[in-house]
């Protein structure tokens, strides 16, 4: 499954900080489409969800994500070991990712002082942001700091490289331009209060892998000879659809271990047809085999995912 890590940034240059935030924000998103081909509500659906909470204290944050009232996924960052921990309801083990590995390069910011707006009751100042495939409008409060070289190597988003810009201060409100659309997210609520250390904490009573999105060499599937008859065979399991044909896509996530054998499969959304259960046995039973994904050339535990496309 591919998780977008929406790092939701703090910032900061190397000043004197006489208390750094602790506490917790609350944000909304919405998404409004450059085209009338683009559906928001599938980008939301698909993306980080219309609404975040987030705590941070000390080296450690976590933000659990939303989508119409239910939780879609959450990520705790530990700066102690450089790691985001994703958490996936249904999933039976948490993926990780080291935030020394950046995608994600800031080339070019440019702070406006004098281009101001209030935001949830902090007076905040505009800078604009580009990277490669978009461009963020971004506000920061300077009521609202910690100190950069808390997060030195955190390099994920380029997260300490803004933090030092910044000065310390929290991204209250961001828009970001994409392709096909502008994604909105600012803060509702911002409160200064004491966070219980185990809010950070990381389960133990599930295995934790690799993400497939922090490999250095990605999981390569292999089919046999007898795949495509294998697959035939059991896709007319899936009901038809009366009246009318379609794509039905089923997205399959699970692990593939450092030894190549999966485990822990899942679909990531069931559908009225059931055609995600014909998903999984195929996965399961048609021999597919894979050769391990690695980190610093060993191979490793990762999560891995594969589309089962159905004509019904």
């Amino acid at each position: 499954m591919k998780i977008w890590l929406t790092v939701l940034y703090l910032s900061s240059s190397t000043a004197c900080f006489s208390q750094d935030f602790v506490g917790e924000i609350i944000y909304k998103t919405r998404v409004i489409p450059k085209k009338e081909s683009i559906n928001a509500d599938s980008i939301l659906d698909g993306a980080s969800g219309d609404s975040a909470v987030y705590y941070i204290s000390g080296s450690n944050y976590k933000c659990t994500f939303f989508r119409k009232g239910l939780k879609i996924y959450q990520y705790t960052y530990h700066h102690s070991d450089f790691r985001f921990y994703t958490e996936v309801p249904g999933a039976d083990y948490i993926t990780f990712t080291d935030s020394r590995k950046s995608h994600d390069v800031i080339k070019d910011f440019k702070i406006y002082r004098d281009s101001t707006a209030i935001i949830a009751g902090y007076k905040c100042y505009l800078a604009e942001k580009g990277y490669n495939d978009y461009t963020t409008k971004a506000y920061y409060s300077d009521s609202i700091k910690i100190n950069p070289e808390t997060f030195k190597g955190h390099d994920a988003s380029d997260w300490y490289n803004e933090l030092r810009k910044t000065g310390g201060s929290f991204n209250i409100k961001a828009i970001t331009h994409y392709k096909d659309y502008i994604s909105i997210t600012e803060a509702l609520s911002i409160s200064f209060r004491p966070i219980n250390d185990s809010i950070f904490d990381i389960p133990e009573n599930k295995p934790v892998v690799a993400s497939a999105y922090g490999l250095d060499k990605k999981v390569f599937m292999k089919k046999n000879a007898s795949f495509s008859k294998c697959f035939a065979i059991k896709s007319k399991d899936v009901r038809d659809v009366s009246g009318r044909t379609q794509t039905l896509t089923c997205l399959v996530l699970f692990v593939v271990t450092a030894e190549g054998e999966i485990k822990n499969i899942r679909a990531h959304k069931k559908d009225p047809y059931d055609a995600y259960q014909v998903a999984i046995d195929i996965i399961k039973t048609c021999g597919l085999k894979f050769v391990p994904g690695e980190i610093d050339g060993k191979r490793v535990d990762s999560e891995y995912s594969v589309a089962v496309h159905f004509q019904i």
